[in-house]
């Protein structure tokens, strides 16, 4: 009871406003109900162009550089990006996908299939995919 009371500083509401807003465009730092759902619950998926398109728009929007994105995902330091690390980003990034999904997702990653993704092969992928995955957006729309 004692944190549902606190109120936050100016410095966390403006952090939180910058983080929530900012993929938005919202110029007021107020989002709707649909927005801030979205932002809250799980995504679940089961395309994988669509889980590309997800998965780069939240990668730009927490990292500037994609080789700090990639760092941040790698946890155990070993320079490579194992499939678990890659699917351990997607549930941070609250996104659901089930084991097949993952499995094609992680796949389009590692090229060599020896079960590790360097740098190159992640740039690579995220790089080719993503204009897929807009492609495909901007079909559907039309």
């Amino acid at each position: 009871m004692w944190l549902a009371r606190r109120h936050p500083s100016a410095e966390v509401t403006a952090s939180l406003r910058v983080a929530w807003c900012k993929s938005e465009n919202v110029q007021s730092g107020v989002i709707d109900f649909y927005d801030f759902i979205n932002k809250v619950l799980p995504k679940d998926f089961n395309d994988v162009n669509d889980l590309f398109r997800v998965f780069y728009d939240k990668l730009t929007e927490n990292w500037s550089k994609l080789n700090d994105a990639f760092r941040n995902m790698d946890r155990d330091r070993s320079g490579t990006v194992d499939p678990a690390e890659i699917l351990g980003e997607l549930k941070r990034m609250n996104i659901n996908v089930t084991p097949e999904l993952g499995r094609e997702f992680v796949s389009h990653f590692d090229v060599d299939g020896d079960g590790e993704i360097d740098f190159a092969e992640f740039s690579r992928a995220i790089r080719f995919r993503r204009p897929i995955a807009a492609a495909t957006a901007s079909r559907m729309s039309s």
